[in-house]
This record gives structure tokens, C-alpha cells and sequence, in this order.
């Protein structure tokens, strides 16, 4: 990406509107990216439910309507806990392999490397994303 495409987003990312837009994209990805585990919703799992779902997703809506830095504080906060809850658990996913007495597959497959890797771009992508719209208003 050249400088002066870099420079367009982070314009496109700075408009109140445009944030709006992009936090209704990322309510839409995340309905969509959840949308199994939310058919599988009882009582005995609510935690997670209330961590990894509702929470995310009331800080968007909230986020989407007011546009205000203070939850952008959150939205950025809780953005960034995630992905280090998401890579420590990739690491010890890998980890736990290396403990094994036993391993009849390789730990670094091709298919491993793969998702590991764009779970990563996916995750520094979107911690871009959010630390780039920052609200311009309280």
C-alpha cells in the first residue's frame, strides 16, 4: 500500500460517518461470525456468552450510535485483550503439542501455519482498524 493510499484510508477512517459505516460492517461480520454458537446459547455457558459475544457486540452498538472516545476506550481496550487472549492461546495450542509423550502428526502442518497466520493478519488488521478511528468529538 503506497503512502497516499495509507493516507486516503486514515482520511476515510477519521469522517464521524465513515465510522459509523465500518462499526455497522463490523456489528454485521460479527452476528455472521457468531451466528452458530448464538443457536447454541443455554444457561450452563452464559459466561462466555455474556465475554465473548454480548459484550463485544453491545460495545459496538453502543459505539455506533454515540461515536464518543470514551467507548472507543473500551471498544480499543477490550479489542486489544482479545487479541492477546487469542495468540496465548495459539501458543498454547502449540505448546500443549511439544508436552505430548505421544504426537502421531507433525505440530507445524501447512494447514496450522496457514490459519495461524491469518488469524494474526486478521487480528493485527483489525486492532489497525479501530486504533485508526478514533473519534474526533468527546
Amino acid at each position: 500500500m503506497t503512502s497516499t493510499n495509507h493516507n486516503r484510508l486514515i482520511r476515510f477512517l477519521k469522517s464521524g460517518k465513515n465510522q459509523r459505516l465500518t462499526y455497522g460492517i463490523g456489528i454485521i461480520l460479527w452476528l455472521i461470525i457468531w451466528r452458530d454458537a448464538l443457536r447454541a446459547f443455554d444457561q450452563s455457558n452464559i459466561g462466555y456468552y455474556l465475554i465473548q459475544i454480548i459484550l463485544p457486540l453491545i460495545l459496538l452498538i453502543v459505539q455506533l450510535i454515540f461515536n464518543r472516545k470514551e467507548i472507543w476506550l473500551l471498544v480499543i481496550a477490550y479489542t486489544t485483550l482479545y487479541s492477546l487472549w487469542i495468540l496465548k492461546n495459539m501458543i498454547f495450542d502449540v505448546l500443549l503439542e511439544y508436552e505430548r509423550d505421544y504426537s502421531p502428526q507433525p505440530v507445524w502442518t501447512t494447514q496450522r501455519i496457514k490459519e495461524y497466520a491469518i488469524m494474526v493478519f486478521i487480528l493485527f488488521f483489525v486492532n489497525w482498524l479501530v486504533w485508526h478511528m478514533k473519534p474526533l468529538k468527546k
